[in-house]
């Protein structure tokens, strides 16, 4: 009886510490499975939890295998992985610090200047981080870990959203300026067209001051245009895949509407006129020419819908124009070139014959002359 009671007791014992023995392996492999999960913190509270197991009952780890060699190098893991997991969000800190930007004027190269920045300032982020993991002698599958990281994630959002949301701010300061600055020339545009026309229909105002007005009005036509084509060529230098500052800015700016306006205001101008010299007439061509191209920049970039309808209308008003002092038509040039060659030909053919007689008319007239 009193053996029997020893050999449960002994079995009772053997159970316990061969189930404290699978406890440790458990919390040995949650540990590793805690690096995996790039989460150090959890790590380390299972080694301690382990350690503990160990110290209560040294049985457990018979030959130190844990005590003295597996749980200090997940200890040494984990540790090392808290320090880039440290280091990897003082990286994503700097990359949503301000950056700060030259004070350049609106144009293209600002645009690339601007952009050099941005990307220069990513590059540099993703090199430090790229740095960090190479450095480090953590085991391949703990690297792989931090790179599911939250740090780690928040450089990739810092560079993708954090550092193109500073250029575009960047930009909507840039074009914020130049908008108003359009906006005041369209502003400038509609009183002269009024002023103008208001002139036309007042006898006591001279031809002369109504040629100052359109003079003028001519004036703001180029400084829009100017503007127009600052922006189309910061569309053109615009960068970034699937985030264009420059496009988010002008969006923001409402171009579209402008545009439009612009145009509707071209198209009135040019129904109130009847003729236009030639020069002009060129240069009218050349302006409609150019409205096009922003068109075209304007709807490839998303930044407007496409104006091809008012552009015609454009067209059609230059096209209806009375041009005074026109050139000869090429027509002309080539009936006038082939008179003139023509006569030219009749006059030498004219000359080679009288320079040319019969061969015996000259003997026979000789001889007669003899005779007498």
């Amino acid at each position: 009886m009193k053996s029997g009671l020893i050999s449960c007791i002994l079995l009772l014992l053997v159970c316990a510490v061969s189930t404290a023995a699978q406890d440790l392996q458990e919390i040995y492999d949650s540990a590793k499975e805690a690096l995996l999960d790039a989460d150090p913190k959890k790590a380390f509270r299972l080694v301690a939890e382990a350690k503990a197991l160990v110290e209560d009952d040294p049985r457990l780890d018979p030959n130190g295998m844990f005590s003295r060699r597996l749980l200090p190098q997940i200890e040494r893991y984990a540790e090392t992985m808290q320090q880039l997991l440290t280091k990897l969000e003082e990286l994503a800190v700097q990359g949503n610090v301000s950056i700060e930007w030259p004070d350049l004027p609106a144009s293209a190269e600002a645009v690339q200047q601007y952009a050099a920045i941005a990307k220069e300032k990513s590059e540099q982020l993703l090199a430090s981080r790229s740095r960090l993991l190479a450095e480090t002698d953590l085991p391949s599958e703990y690297r792989e870990a931090l790179r599911q990281s939250l740090p780690y994630r928040q450089i990739d959002r810092a560079v993708s959203t954090g550092i193109v949301e500073q250029l575009t701010r960047r930009f909507v300061g840039i074009t914020s300026a130049l908008v108003d600055s359009l906006k005041g020339v369209n502003r400038r545009y509609a009183n002269l067209y009024k002023a103008l026309e208001k002139a036309k229909k007042t006898p006591a105002v001279s031809q002369t001051e109504i040629s100052k007005l359109n003079e003028q009005l001519v004036q703001v036509t180029r400084e829009r245009d100017k503007l127009l084509q600052t922006f189309a060529k910061m569309l053109q230098a615009d960068v970034g895949e699937d985030v264009k500052p420059v496009t988010r800015a002008l969006e923001r700016q409402n171009l579209e509407t402008i545009f439009t306006n612009t145009l509707n205001s071209e198209i009135k101008y040019l129904r109130s006129i009847k003729e236009v010299d030639r020069q002009t007439y060129q240069n009218l061509l050349k302006g409609y020419e150019r409205l096009e191209s922003y068109n075209k920049i304007f709807v490839n970039t998303g930044v407007a819908k496409d104006k091809s309808e008012q552009l015609r209308e454009l067209k059609a008003s230059i096209d209806q124009l009375k041009v005074t002092g026109r050139r000869p038509s090429p027509m002309l040039f080539f009936i006038l070139l082939g008179i003139v060659l023509t006569v030219g030909f009749l006059i030498l053919f004219r000359l080679a014959s009288k320079k040319t007689t019969p061969a015996g008319t000259g003997t026979h007239n000789a001889a007669g002359h003899a005779k007498h």
